[in-house]
């Protein structure tokens, strides 16, 4: 029986425990208090279960997370905008479909720059430096 803890997922979405923010591998990021987990094929956002129910991702009960944009999080901006450049425009039926752009989301005072292994992600994510 699987009972590690993980901070990713075989579908891409993923959670950066030092900024507390979590990407759903696709465009969309949300941080709170509590720390989203990776266990027994679930994803929880502290002790509830936390799923997507259409193209909305809620916690079952308790304290929702906030949507944040994925640019406060240099770990997910990267893929965020990959996601959005894969998805600007696409064919349907000859007529090219293009999405608007809003504002500039805000990004987060975060000092960055710093590396760090995360083995629950196999990789090096760039973290919040220490003042």
């Amino acid at each position: 029986m699987d009972t590690l803890v993980r901070f990713a997922d075989p579908e891409g979405r993923r959670y950066h425990p030092s900024s507390k923010v979590w990407f759903d591998g696709k465009s969309s990021c949300w941080s709170g208090k509590e720390a989203f987990t990776f266990k027994k094929g679930v994803w929880h956002y502290g002790g509830a279960v936390w799923a997507q129910s259409g193209a909305a991702w809620s916690a079952a009960e308790g304290a929702q997370p906030e949507l944040v944009s994925c640019d406060s999080d240099p770990a997910f901006a990267a893929h965020a905008r990959e996601y959005a450049a894969t998805a600007t425009t696409s064919s349907t039926a000859g007529t090219t479909v293009t999405a608007a752009s809003g504002p500039e989301p805000q990004k987060a005072d975060i000092k960055t720059g710093c590396k760090k292994y995360f083995p629950s992600v196999g990789q090096m994510l760039t973290v919040p430096c220490g003042d």
